[in-house]
């Protein structure tokens, strides 16, 4: 017959290793984070470049639905995920400010370093006119 400090043991490597599944799930997650920012912000100068030397003076770097949560933008965005990386918590947003305080994850992280160079980003609300979707997008003007 099985001892309650068998059982005991066997309960303990369960949740040892439940912790260390949790935690490579993590470390994963981070890396790619990692790499999508850093191919983020790579494609971001080279896009700002593009424009510049197409004689624009303008780049928008995210467009946000508010109704649907779409996200339309390169390497920027990701589906929402377990780890709560939103870009925006749309149910607080209203106002341009609340969007760049609820700024989260990659799209955060992209902002902070458009401030750190000195780009001044901006965050702009648009909407369709017809009251059937409305939103924000992050740009850069020059």
């Amino acid at each position: 017959m099985i001892q309650l400090n068998e059982l005991s043991k066997i309960a303990s490597g369960k949740a040892e290793r439940d912790e260390q599944e949790r935690l490579e799930r993590e470390r994963k997650y981070n890396e790619k984070q990692e790499k999508e920012y850093r191919e983020a912000i790579e494609n971001l100068e080279q896009r700002l470049k593009n424009a510049a030397l197409d004689g624009k003076n303008k780049l928008r770097i995210a467009h946000f639905s508010a109704f649907t949560g779409r996200n339309v933008s390169d390497r920027l965005h990701k589906k929402r995920g377990s780890y709560g990386n939103y870009y925006v918590a749309w149910n607080k947003s209203v106002f341009e400010s609340d969007v760049i305080e609820n700024m989260q994850g990659n799209l955060k992280r992209v902002y902070d370093y458009l401030q750190a160079n000195n780009l001044k980003p901006r965050v702009n609300y648009w909407t369709d006119g017809g009251g059937m979707d409305e939103g924000f997008e992050l740009v850069v003007e020059w």
